[in-house]
Protein backbone atom coordinates (compact mmCIF):
# COMPACT_ATOMS: atom_id res chain seq x y z
CA UNK A 1 0.00 0.00 0.00
CA UNK A 2 1.39 3.36 -0.71
CA UNK A 3 0.53 7.08 -0.32
CA UNK A 4 2.00 10.95 0.15
CA UNK A 5 2.19 12.62 3.12
CA UNK A 6 3.13 16.05 4.35
CA UNK A 7 3.81 18.45 7.05
CA UNK A 8 6.16 15.49 8.61
CA UNK A 9 2.52 13.97 9.62
CA UNK A 10 0.45 10.87 9.68
CA UNK A 11 -2.88 9.79 11.22
CA UNK A 12 -4.23 6.37 12.57
CA UNK A 13 -7.95 6.77 12.95
CA UNK A 14 -11.24 5.30 12.90
CA UNK A 15 -13.24 5.77 10.11
CA UNK A 16 -16.03 7.22 11.07
CA UNK A 17 -13.73 9.98 12.97
CA UNK A 18 -14.33 12.92 10.77
CA UNK A 19 -12.62 15.48 12.28
CA UNK A 20 -9.03 14.48 12.62
CA UNK A 21 -7.44 18.43 13.73
CA UNK A 22 -5.95 18.30 16.87
CA UNK A 23 -4.17 20.96 19.03
CA UNK A 24 -0.49 19.86 19.33
CA UNK A 25 1.45 21.03 22.12
CA UNK A 26 5.26 21.49 22.60
CA UNK A 27 5.12 18.33 24.32
CA UNK A 28 3.10 16.18 21.88
CA UNK A 29 5.84 17.42 19.31
CA UNK A 30 8.87 16.11 21.90
CA UNK A 31 6.99 12.86 22.15
CA UNK A 32 6.08 12.82 18.36
CA UNK A 33 2.53 11.81 19.00
CA UNK A 34 -0.74 13.29 19.41
CA UNK A 35 -3.25 11.05 20.58
CA UNK A 36 -7.41 11.49 21.15
CA UNK A 37 -9.77 8.89 21.63
CA UNK A 38 -10.68 7.71 18.03
CA UNK A 39 -7.13 8.79 16.14
CA UNK A 40 -3.43 9.00 16.56
CA UNK A 41 -1.57 11.74 15.10
CA UNK A 42 2.34 10.61 14.31
CA UNK A 43 5.39 12.82 13.31
CA UNK A 44 7.46 10.99 10.58
CA UNK A 45 11.36 11.02 9.97
CA UNK A 46 10.62 12.83 6.39
CA UNK A 47 8.99 16.22 6.05
CA UNK A 48 6.88 14.80 3.09
CA UNK A 49 6.61 12.41 -0.15
CA UNK A 50 5.84 8.48 -0.75
CA UNK A 51 4.93 6.54 1.86
CA UNK A 52 5.38 2.74 1.93
CA UNK A 53 2.56 0.82 3.70
CA UNK A 54 2.88 -2.72 5.14
CA UNK A 55 0.56 -4.14 7.58
CA UNK A 56 2.17 -7.10 9.46
CA UNK A 57 1.28 -9.89 11.90
CA UNK A 58 4.48 -9.96 14.21
CA UNK A 59 5.68 -6.85 16.07
CA UNK A 60 9.10 -8.52 15.93
CA UNK A 61 9.21 -6.74 12.74
CA UNK A 62 9.39 -3.35 14.17
CA UNK A 63 12.23 -4.24 16.24
CA UNK A 64 14.58 -2.58 13.89
CA UNK A 65 12.61 0.29 13.13
CA UNK A 66 14.03 4.07 13.92
CA UNK A 67 11.04 5.49 15.41
CA UNK A 68 8.38 3.26 16.89
CA UNK A 69 4.88 4.52 18.15
CA UNK A 70 2.87 2.07 20.55
CA UNK A 71 -0.67 3.85 20.75
CA UNK A 72 -4.08 2.79 21.70
CA UNK A 73 -6.97 3.72 19.16
CA UNK A 74 -10.47 3.42 20.25
CA UNK A 75 -12.21 1.75 16.54
CA UNK A 76 -15.84 2.34 17.29
CA UNK A 77 -16.74 1.39 13.53
CA UNK A 78 -14.36 -1.43 13.88
CA UNK A 79 -12.34 -0.09 10.60
CA UNK A 80 -8.71 1.89 11.38
CA UNK A 81 -7.21 4.28 8.16
CA UNK A 82 -4.49 5.63 8.03
CA UNK A 83 -3.93 8.88 5.53
CA UNK A 84 -1.78 12.16 5.24
CA UNK A 85 -2.53 13.66 2.04
CA UNK A 86 -4.21 10.94 -0.48
CA UNK A 87 -5.29 8.71 -0.76
CA UNK A 88 -7.15 7.75 2.75
CA UNK A 89 -6.24 3.78 2.80
CA UNK A 90 -8.41 1.16 5.15
CA UNK A 91 -5.53 -0.05 6.88
CA UNK A 92 -7.18 -2.85 9.67
CA UNK A 93 -11.15 -4.11 9.51
CA UNK A 94 -12.01 -6.32 13.13
CA UNK A 95 -14.32 -6.04 16.29
CA UNK A 96 -15.10 -2.51 17.57
CA UNK A 97 -13.35 -1.55 20.61
CA UNK A 98 -9.91 -0.83 21.83
CA UNK A 99 -7.12 -1.44 19.36
CA UNK A 100 -3.03 -1.56 20.26
CA UNK A 101 -1.28 -0.20 17.53
CA UNK A 102 2.67 -0.61 16.93
CA UNK A 103 3.65 2.08 14.05
CA UNK A 104 7.52 1.66 12.84
CA UNK A 105 8.82 4.07 10.35
CA UNK A 106 11.93 4.01 8.26
CA UNK A 107 13.63 5.64 5.10
CA UNK A 108 14.35 3.44 2.25
CA UNK A 109 15.78 5.70 -0.30
CA UNK A 110 13.12 8.62 -1.15
CA UNK A 111 10.56 6.91 0.47
CA UNK A 112 9.15 6.52 4.02
CA UNK A 113 8.45 2.75 4.81
CA UNK A 114 6.06 1.91 7.63
CA UNK A 115 5.37 -0.80 9.59
CA UNK A 116 2.03 -1.52 10.88
CA UNK A 117 0.91 -4.16 13.87
CA UNK A 118 -2.97 -3.98 15.12
CA UNK A 119 -4.31 -5.89 17.78
CA UNK A 120 -7.63 -5.85 19.59
CA UNK A 121 -7.28 -4.98 23.27
CA UNK A 122 -9.39 -5.41 26.48
CA UNK A 123 -8.75 -1.64 27.22
CA UNK A 124 -6.61 1.46 26.95
CA UNK A 125 -2.77 1.22 27.41
CA UNK A 126 -0.29 3.95 27.80
CA UNK A 127 1.45 5.01 24.71
CA UNK A 128 5.45 4.48 24.11
CA UNK A 129 7.85 6.21 22.03
CA UNK A 130 11.12 4.27 20.88
CA UNK A 131 13.77 6.95 18.90
CA UNK A 132 16.88 5.28 18.03
CA UNK A 133 16.34 2.10 20.01
CA UNK A 134 15.27 4.56 23.16
CA UNK A 135 12.44 4.76 24.78
CA UNK A 136 11.28 7.95 26.01
CA UNK A 137 10.77 8.28 29.46
CA UNK A 138 7.16 8.36 30.53
CA UNK A 139 4.67 9.45 31.67
CA UNK A 140 3.64 10.87 28.04
CA UNK A 141 1.25 13.16 27.34
CA UNK A 142 -2.38 10.75 26.55
CA UNK A 143 -5.08 13.66 25.07
CA UNK A 144 -4.99 16.27 22.91
CA UNK A 145 -7.91 19.04 21.70
CA UNK A 146 -9.90 18.63 18.76
CA UNK A 147 -9.55 21.93 16.63
CA UNK A 148 -13.13 22.40 15.23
Amino acid sequence: MEFYFSHGTIWVYDSGDQNLASEWTEAHYQQKVCRRAASAGILTLLDGGRAEVELVEDAAALESCELLVEVSVLCVTGRLRIVSVAPKIELWTGAPGWTRLGIGQDVSGDALRIRVVVKEAASEEPTRVRTNGTWAEGPLVETAEAIH
